[in-house]
């Protein structure tokens, strides 16, 4: 009778057995991303029933959850690793834009005066140097200087006389449109209040593009 019980039980733990690596096997083969709370519900049934699985059974269990969730054997997942990439690269990006967005690229050729040197024009590329114009001024072949017209005493938009002079029309300060400095000062007396703002620039001859940096 102990032995017919016995062998009753055990087969019947035999059939749960099965029955649980045939969920497992399907399981496995689920498309997209790892079960992980039905692959953990399985392994506790299992436990709940006295069954031992298989080492094949247990190891489709935890190479289905590596393989679909990118497990890079740190605690981590590759997917986390690409996203951290990919943050990496947005930042590399961001840093890059600001320069992009100060410099301006302006054809001389466009400008006749600018042909010889000592030309002179005057413009504006808003919303830079505070939306006030700037002078282009030829030095050489391929040397420009950029100067602000943003008189330095108080504000005022300063312009060109004769040459290569300019002179602000609320003080009377002047300066020198080939270096900016101020050759007199406000009223023609008192502190020298300091040169014009001066941008950096690079020619390129071949295409006969200035390119301003702000």
């Amino acid at each position: 009778m102990g032995q017919r019980r016995y062998n009753k039980i055990k087969g019947k733990k035999h059939e749960r057995k099965n029955l649980l690596e045939n969920k497992v096997g399907k399981t496995s083969e689920l498309k997209g991303g790892c079960d992980i709370g039905r692959r953990i519900f399985l392994l506790n049934t299992a436990a709940g029933l006295g069954a031992v699985l298989s080492a094949s059974s247990l190891a489709s269990i935890l190479a289905g959850c590596a393989s679909d969730q990118g497990y890079d054997g740190t605690g981590g997942t590759g997917s986390q690793t690409n996203q951290t990439g990919d943050q990496t690269n947005q930042t590399g990006d961001q840093t890059t834009q600001p320069g992009t967005e100060n410099t301006v690229r302006f054809d001389v050729s466009t400008e006749p005066a600018l042909a010889n040197i000592g030309g002179v024009v005057k413009k504006s590329f808003p919303p830079h140097n505070g939306g006030k114009p700037v002078f282009i001024v030829r030095t050489g072949d391929a040397d420009f200087v950029v100067l602000s017209s943003r008189c330095t005493h108080e504000g005022c938009e300063v312009n060109q006389t004769t040459g290569t002079q300019a002179e602000c029309p609320c003080h009377l300060a002047q300066y020198s449109l080939t270096t900016g400095e101020q050759t007199r000062p406000p009223f023609g007396q008192g502190p020298n209040t300091g040169p014009l703002q001066k941008f950096q620039t690079t020619y390129d001859p071949q295409t006969k593009i200035l390119t301003i940096y702000f």
